[in-house]
């Protein structure tokens, strides 16, 4: 995901989100501190390369200082115990902090299941199960925090051509029938 003007910010947890030079060498700590207390460093010409690096090194403090401190608030509801109902909560307790963040990307992968699909108990049926389960958690703490009305989920299914269509010359997705108006491979529809 890539903005126009706002390039992205990606972790996983919270302690990711933070500067670790002083976990490469401690003689870092000293400069990174001093930069970042004060910005641009007296004498240093704020239009150099290093006046943009120190304001760079700034604004990335201070992003991570309101993430970590946004994210460390207790959730205003239960989650269940999946990694995407712990990215959720991280969103929501973001939100609840009034973060300027416009959107806000989570995911949950292994739905390309084919044969091991199984049915009411097959790896599909538990993997929306977790997504149900997450997206109610985070609905409900949205709610709890006034949230609710402002935030508009979106989701998005990647689809990937079967396997050897390049190669036959397929390049349209699966399990469509012929008699589906407005598809490609069906008579046509509104958009026709």
């Amino acid at each position: 995901m890539q903005g126009r003007k706002v390039k992205p910010i990606s972790f996983e947890t919270p302690d990711l989100f933070r500067w670790t030079g002083q976990d490469v060498h401690e003689a870092l700590a000293k400069p990174y501190e001093e930069i970042t207390e004060h910005g641009v460093r007296e004498g240093v010409d704020p239009d150099s390369a290093a006046g943009f690096l120190m304001r760079t090194a700034l604004d990335a403090q201070v992003s991570s200082d309101l993430i970590r401190k946004a994210v460390r608030q207790q959730p205003l509801a239960q989650y269940p115990g999946s990694p995407l109902a712990r990215d959720l909560a991280m969103v929501a307790s973001m939100i609840r902090a009034g973060l300027k963040t416009r959107v806000y990307y989570v995911s949950l992968g292994g739905f390309d299941t084919h044969s091991g699909e199984g049915g009411p108990n097959g790896r599909h049926s538990q993997l929306l199960q977790t997504l149900a389960e997450a997206l109610h958690a985070f609905y409900a703490d949205l709610k709890a925090g006034e949230n609710d009305k402002r935030v508009l989920t979106h989701g998005v299914q990647r689809i990937r051509p079967a396997r050897g269509a390049e190669r036959l010359g397929r390049h349209r997705p699966r399990h469509r029938g012929p008699d589906v108006p407005g598809r490609p491979d069906g008579p046509p529809g509104p958009d026709r």
